[in-house]
């Protein structure tokens, strides 16, 4: 089923900054970068010793712009968002970390390969349980030193998937 963005709220102005542009389409700025090259109309205003600017029928035509299925940008884009979202969920009850683990778990289930948004959702998944730990370290000792090793167990595959990625690219590198 093919993902159906939510409309965007352009704000009323003549002129974006990269970042700007890269927050309403939620693409990383190396994305946008991408496109610059794919889409020569994509008539980003360079002038020499200032930011990259963008029109707002520049911002119209990124927002116009869809990763094919299966590419690897779109996935992504999805496992950025599902940490980001389980981050924000993240609050001082039970039930609020419930709620995180269950947006990092979203994001485990779509994961197709290692990457270093999968990456970043294990690290967010040990950030949970590091607060879940700190959360219940008085009232349940064991339980918490339980959630710790959890969260350890978070971190080592976040780093298990960093090593892949990084000699994956360097066996790239001419």
């Amino acid at each position: 089923m093919p993902d159906i963005p939510a409309p965007v709220e352009i704000p009323k102005r003549a002129l974006f900054k990269a970042a700007e542009v890269c927050e309403l389409a939620k693409v990383q700025p190396y994305v946008l970068r991408s496109w610059e090259a794919e889409f020569p109309d994509l008539g980003v205003a360079k002038t020499a010793g200032a930011p990259r600017v963008y029109r707002r029928t520049d911002v119209e035509q990124v927002l116009r712009i869809r990763f094919p299925p299966g590419a690897p940008e779109g996935e992504e884009a999805r496992l950025d968002a599902w940490a980001r979202l389980a981050q924000l969920y993240l609050g001082p009850s039970e039930n609020d970390e419930d709620r995180a683990l269950a947006e990092v778990q979203k994001g485990r289930a779509e994961a197709t390969r290692d990457s270093f948004y999968r990456a970043h959702l294990e690290t967010v998944a040990g950030e949970i349980f590091e607060a879940r730990a700190r959360r219940i370290a008085a009232a349940e000792a064991e339980r918490a030193r339980t959630v710790r090793k959890e969260a350890l167990e978070a971190y080592a595959r976040s780093i298990a998937i960093n090593q892949r990625v990084q000699a994956a690219l360097a066996k790239e590198e001419p």
